[in-house]
Formats: structure tokens, C-alpha cells, sequence
């Protein structure tokens, strides 16, 4: 079995239901969806440290439909997450994407609670302090990045 890229992406919103539709997605027979759910291989943090060929290792797969969820990719305001959709672009010009979205303000308000109960104190400073929580519900800003490169 060859490894190969995804080609399909569950890239948002976070706090949307991606885990659900990555999951439900997994029960089709013709589709593979990656273990662990988010693979950021094109995020800041993995993106110049890890390979190609560790990325495509999520993927040892015949099926026809090989995904994966990494719904971080849409914040492009996030000091981690620059140059996402250029990256994606660049390995696979054909992918295809899903974009989930939520009511804005419950969505902010999900991702809040996880967020001082679930990250750093680090963290949580920096999610206020650069409203990182109110722009992650920006949908249109979020997406018009990845309409620069690749079309509806």
C-alpha cells in the first residue's frame, strides 16, 4: 500500500462539528480518514521541521477518498497558522475542501469555554490579547485566503 496526500480536507470552523463530520466521514467505505483527526503538517510548527514523507505516512490507504481534519487552517490570523492555503496549494492544486461553520457567537463562545479549561495560561493570554476568539468566527475573512488559490 502506497502512501499518498490527502485529498479532501475538513478545514473548519473550529468548534463546528468537524470532529462529527470526520467522524461520520470514516464510516464510508470508500473513505479514509486520518488517526489523529488534525494533522497541521502545513502549520508554522511542523511545516519546516517535519517531511513530506512523514506527512503522506497518515495515509497508507487504497481508498479512493484519503482526508483529514485540521480545522485550525482557517486562522489565519494565529501567529501559527501563516501561509496555509499558498503550502496547500503548492503539494495538491485539486484538493478538495469542506468548510463547516457554526453560529458565530456560539462558536465563540465553545471555543472560550474549551480554552481556559483546556490550554495554557500562555495561551489563553495570547487568544485574548490578539482576539484570536472573536476573528476565528470571522468566517468570510477565514476562507478568503483559501479563495485565493483555489476555486469554488
Amino acid at each position: 500500500m502506497e502512501s499518498k496526500l490527502p485529498n479532501l480536507l475538513i478545514i473548519g470552523a473550529m468548534k463546528s462539528g468537524t470532529t462529527s463530520l470526520h467522524n461520520y466521514l470514516s464510516k464510508h467505505p470508500d473513505i479514509f480518514m486520518s488517526e489523529p483527526k488534525e494533522i497541521h503538517y502545513y502549520a508554522d510548527d511542523n511545516f519546516h521541521t517535519k517531511s513530506i514523507d512523514w506527512y503522506k505516512s497518515f495515509f497508507k490507504t487504497d481508498k479512493k477518498i484519503r482526508g483529514t481534519s485540521p480545522q485550525s487552517y482557517t486562522k489565519y490570523h494565529h501567529k501559527k497558522y501563516k501561509n496555509i492555503p499558498e503550502r496547500i496549494y503548492k503539494d495538491t492544486p485539486d484538493i478538495k475542501m469542506i468548510y463547516i461553520v457554526r453560529d458565530p457567537i456560539e462558536r465563540l463562545k465553545s471555543h472560550m469555554l474549551e480554552s481556559y479549561h483546556c490550554d495554557p495560561p500562555k495561551e489563553v493570554k495570547y487568544s485574548k490579547t490578539s482576539d484570536n476568539y472573536i476573528k476565528t468566527s470571522l468566517y468570510y475573512s477565514q476562507i478568503s485566503k483559501f479563495l485565493e488559490y483555489f476555486k469554488l
